[in-house]
C-alpha cells in the first residue's frame, strides 16, 4: 500500500465553502496579533516589476538589480524575495515562504534560513538594523522596506487557488479527496479559532472522516514525552513533570473523554511502551523495568535495568525487548525471570548505543536504533530474537515505528516521513512521503517523538531553532537570544564575549561563534563537535572525524592539523586555566569513559581516572588545584571532586543524582544539575584543602536532556549571578502532543519527492 501526497500547494480547497489554509504542511495559531498566513496571489496580480531603495526586482526576466548592475542571487533566494515582497508588511510564517519558494521539494527550515543570508548579503540589509527583512524570532520574517510597483505582472510566484482547484478536478485527484488527504497529513499544531485555554484539552473535530485534537499538559504540568498510542487506537499515555515536585508521572487519556488521568505507582517514570492487548503499559523508573495495569492498579518489577535505559517493546509472545544504551538489547518475559542479551554493542567497530526496540507484527523479528561515530553504520536495523543477524533498513539518525498493515514512521530533519514496508522481507519501497512538517526531531535519547497505531497517529512538534536564556538566580529572564538552528554544548569565552556551541546531529556536526553583543553567528568549524576555550579566549579546542581527532584552533584561522589522532572517541571537558593541558574523556571497551589529559601543545597524554567505572565531564578549578567530574560508581550520575592533577581525595559533592558541574569564576560555589534538572549551587570553601556546604536549590529549568547525557546544557556567567540557559525554542507555547484519528483511512500508497535544496 502507499501514501499519495501533493505538496506543492500552499492553499487547498475543499468543497464549494470549505476552505482550509494549509500553511506550508504547517497549521498553527498565530503567536502575535501580527497577520501570519499566506499571502492572496493577488498581491502580485498588478505588476511585474517593483523598486525599494536602490534595488528593483523583475518577475518577468526574474532578476534583481542595484541601479543598472545586475545582482545575481540563487533561484530560491529570487523566489523568497518575490513572495516577501509581495506580502510586503506582513509576518510571514516561514513554512508559507517554504511552500512558496520550494513548491516541488520538501525541504528544512535550514535552506531558508541560508536562502535570508543569501538575500541580506546581497541587499547589503543589517539583520539587527534591518531596511528589507526583518526576522520574527520563531514564526518568519517581514519585509519592512517601501516597495513601488512598475509595469503589468505576467508571472505569480504563488499559485492562484483557480489554478490550484483546476488540479484537483483532474482525472485522479479530485477536491474533496485532494482536502481529505491533506487533513491526514497536517502538521504539527492544529488552528482552533479563537483563545485556546491550555489548562484543557482542545475538543477533537471531525472533518470528512479524519479527527484531529490536542493533547496539552495536565494543570501543573509539562509534558516530556511524546504520545505513546494503545495497539487498538483507543487510548494515548505520555509522560508529564509535576511542576512543583519535578517528578514525573505516566498519564492516559482515552481519546473519547476530553481528559487524561494520572496513573498511581507510576512515580519517576519515564518511556512508556503498552502490551499487545493494551491492558498494560511498561515503563522505566529507579534503575528498574515495570508494568502497571491500564486500569492503575499497583505497579509490579519486571526486571533491573542500567542507569540509561533507552526504550522498550512488548511482544505478543509475552517477550520484553529492552535496551541499555552501554551495552545492547536484551529480552526478558513480561512475568518477569532471567535476562538474556540478544544485541551487544560493537565498540570496536565504534558504535556506542543500541536503542529504541519495536517488534514487528511476528513478534520475532524488531527494528532498533544503531548509533555509531561510523556514520555508514548508524541507522535503523531489522533483526531477531532467534538469530544474530541483522539488515540495515534506513539511514537515518530517528529511530523508526511501525504502523499496521505496512508502513514506517520516522523523523529526517524536522519531516515527518511514511514509507512503505514489506515485514515480511524487512524491505522499504522506497516512495518517501512527507506526512507534516516541523515534527521534533527524534534522538536515540528521546524517540518517542512519534507513535501510531492503525487509527490514530500522535506526533509532538518541534523546531528546528533554538532561544537561549540569560535568567538570574532565581530563573527570572533577564535576556535572551535567539538562533536559527539548534545547538548544544554550550562554551562561554572567559572574556564572556563569545559563545562556541556545537550544531545539532541533523546538520552534520559543526562549530558555531556567537558574538553576544551583536547577537550575530557564524560557523567556526565543520565536522567538528565539543569546543572548549583557551584561557587567551582566542583559541578552541575540538574533535572531529566521529571523536577521534583532536584540534587546536585560533578564531580566524585554520587548525594545523590534529594534536591527536588514535582509534578512541574523546570529548572535550576543559582547558585548563594555566594553559597547559586539556582534559577530555575517552571512550576505552575495557574501562568505559575514562577522564585523560593531553598537552594543548601536544606531546605524550596520560590517563587521570581510569576504572570500571565511567567518569566524565571533568571541569578544572579556577584557581587549577581541583576538578569536579562526572562518575556513576554509586550506582547513579553523581557530581565528585578531587585533588588535580594528582586526583586524590574523592568527595562526592551531588545528593541523589546530579551531572554538569561548573565552578563560579571566584570558586566560591559549584554548580551542578539534579536529575530533575534543578540547577543547584554548592558553597565552596577552599585553601590549602576543600570543602562543601550542602547543595542549595536555585530553580528547575527547561532543558530538554537528562543532565547525564549532554555535556552543557547552561553556562555561569562570570558574575556567578546570572546563567545562560539552553531552553526550548518557545517557551511561551509548552509542549503539546498532536493526534489524528483515522489517519489511514484514506491514504493509499503513492510516491512524494523529497530533496535536498540547493
Amino acid at each position: 500500500m502507499g501514501i499519495a501526497v501533493r505538496l506543492k500547494c500552499s492553499r487547498l480547497r475543499l468543497g464549494p465553502s470549505n476552505p482550509v489554509e494549509i500553511y506550508g504542511q504547517k497549521m498553527s495559531a498565530p503567536r502575535d496579533s501580527s497577520p501570519v498566513g499566506p499571502v492572496e496571489p493577488a498581491s502580485f496580480a498588478s505588476a511585474s516589476q517593483y523598486s525599494f531603495g536602490v534595488f528593483s526586482i523583475d518577475l518577468r526576466s526574474r532578476k534583481l538589480t542595484k541601479g543598472s548592475t545586475p545582482v545575481p542571487i540563487p533561484a530560491r533566494a529570487f523566489d523568497t524575495l518575490a513572495y516577501l515582497i509581495a506580502s510586503r508588511g506582513q509576518v510571514v510564517d516561514k513554512n508559507d515562504i517554504i511552500a512558496a519558494a520550494w513548491r516541488d521539494v520538501a525541504v528544512t527550515d535550514n535552506s531558508l534560513t541560508h536562502a535570508i543570508s543569501v538575500l541580506r548579503h546581497a541587499l547589503g540589509d543589517d539583520p539587527d538594523n534591518p531596511t528589507f527583512i526583518e526576522t520574527i524570532p520563531r514564526v518568519g520574517y517581514r519585509f519592512v522596506g517601501e516597495v513601488n510597483t512598475e509595469g503589468p505582472a505576467t508571472v505569480a510566484v504563488v499559485e492562484t487557488n483557480e489554478r490550484l482547484t483546476a488540479s484537483a478536478h483532474g482525472s485522479s485527484w479530485s477536491p474533496i479527496a485532494a482536502g481529505l488527504l491533506v487533513l491526514a497529513i497536517v502538521a504539527t499544531s492544529w488552528w482552533i479559532a479563537g483563545a485556546v485555554n491550555k489548562s484543557r484539552p482542545v475538543e477533537a473535530r471531525d472533518t470528512g472522516g479524519v479527527i484531529r485534537l490536542e493533547q496539552p499538559a495536565p494543570p501543573g504540568t509539562t509534558i516530556l514525552s511524546g504520545g505513546i498510542v494503545s495497539p487498538s487506537g483507543n487510548d494515548l499515555a505520555f509522560v508529564a513533570r509535576d511542576d512543583v515536585t519535578g517528578r514525573t508521572a505516566l498519564w492516559v487519556r482515552p481519546l473519547r473523554s476530553p481528559r487524561p488521568e494520572k496513573l498511581a505507582w507510576t512515580d519517576g517514570a519515564t518511556k512508556p511502551f503498552w502490551s499487545p492487548d493494551g491492558r498494560f503499559i511498561a515503563f522505566f523508573a529507579n534503575g528498574r523495568l515495570s508494568a502497571v495495569a491500564r486500569s492503575g492498579d499497583t505497579a509490579r518489577t519486571i526486571a533491573t535495568t542500567g542507569s540509561t535505559p533507552v526504550g522498550g517493546s512488548w511482544g505478543r509472545d509475552n517477550l520484553i525487548l529492552f535496551a541499555d544504551w552501554t551495552s545492547g538489547l536484551n529480552a526478558v518475559s513480561a512475568a518477569g525471570g532471567p535476562v538474556r542479551p540478544i544485541t551487544r554493542v560493537d565498540h570496536a567497530v565504534l558504535d556506542f548505543a543500541h536503542a529504541w526496540p519495536r517488534f514487528l507484527p511476528d513478534g520475532h523479528h524488531f527494528l532498533y536504533q544503531v548509533v555509531s561515530l561510523d556514520p555508514s553504520r548508524s541507522g535503523v536495523y531489522a533483526g531477531s530474537i532467534d538469530s544474530p543477524g541483522r539488515v540495515r533498513v534506513l539511514d537515518v539518525i530517528s529511530p523508526a515505528v511501525y504502523a499496521p498493515p505496512g508502513v514506517l514512521l520516522y523523523v529526517r530533519h524536522d519531516m515527518l516521513m511514511a514509507e512503505g514496508f514489506d515485514a515480511s522481507r524487512l524491505a522499504l519501497d522506497g516512495r518517501p512521503v512527507v506526512i507534516a512538517r516541523g515534527v521534533g526531531v527524534s534522538s536515540w535519547q528521546d524517540a518517542d517523538v512519534v507513535s501510531s497505531s492503525q487509527d490514530v497517529l500522535a506526533f509532538r512538534e518541534g523546531d528546528s531553532g533554538q532561544r537561549l536564556h540569560i535568567v538570574d538566580r532565581a530563573g527570572m529572564e533577564k535576556d535572551s537570544i535567539d538562533l536559527a538552528s539548534a545547538l548544544t554544548n554550550l562554551r562561554l569565552a572567559p572574556d564572556q564575549q563569545r559563545l562556541v556551541a556545537t550544531s545539532a546531529p541533523t546538520e552534520a556536526g559543526a562549530l558555531w561563534m556567537i558574538d553576544l553583543e551583536s547577537r550575530q553567528h557564524t560557523r567556526f568549524a565543520s565536522n567538528a563537535i565539543g569546543p572548549v576555550w583557551a584561557p587567551d579566549s582566542d583559541r578552541v579546542a575540538f574533535t572531529a572525524n566521529g571523536g577521534f581527532d583532536l584540534y587546536v584552533a585560533r578564531r580566524g584561522a585554520a587548525s594545523s592539523g590534529p594534536i591527536i589522532t588514535d582509534g578512541f572517541v574523546k570529548v572535550l571537558n576543559d582547558w585548563s586555566p594555566d594553559g597547559r593541558a586539556i582534559v577530555y574523556s575517552q571512550l576505552d571497551p575495557a574501562t568505559k569513559l575514562d577522564l585523560w589529559e593531553v598537552p594543548a601543545v601536544g606531546g605524550p597524554r596520560r590517563a587521570l581516572l581510569k576504572t570500571r567505572f565511567n567518569e566524565s565531564q571533568g571541569r578544572v578549578s579556577p584557581d587549577g588545584r581541583w576538578i569536579a567530574y562526572l562518575s556513576d560508581e554509586s550506582g547513579e550520575p553523581e557530581v565528585y571532586v578531587r585533588r588535580y592533577p594528582e586526583m586524590t581525595q574523592p568527595t562526592r559533592v551531588s545528593v541523589g543524582g546530579g551531572a554538569q558541574a561548573q565552578w563560579r569564576h571566584d570558586q566560591s560555589e559549584l554548580f551542578y544539575l539534579s536529575a530533575d534538572n534543578t540547577l543547584m549551587a554548592v558553597p565552596v570553601h577552599a585553601s590549602a584543602d576543600i570543602s562543601f556546604g550542602p547543595p542549595r536549590r536555585l530553580f528547575r529549568t527547561s532543558v530538554g536532556f537528562s543532565p547525564s547525557d549532554i555535556r552543557d546544557s547552561y553556562v555561569v556567567m562570570a558574575d556567578g549571578e546570572s546563567f545562560l540557559l539552553q531552553a526550548p525554542p518557545d517557551v511561551s507555547r509548552p509542549p503539546r502532543i498532536n493526534v489524528v484519528m483515522n489517519w489511514m483511512a484514506r491514504l493509499s500508497l503513492g510516491t512524494s519527492r523529497v530533496a535536498a535544496a540547493p
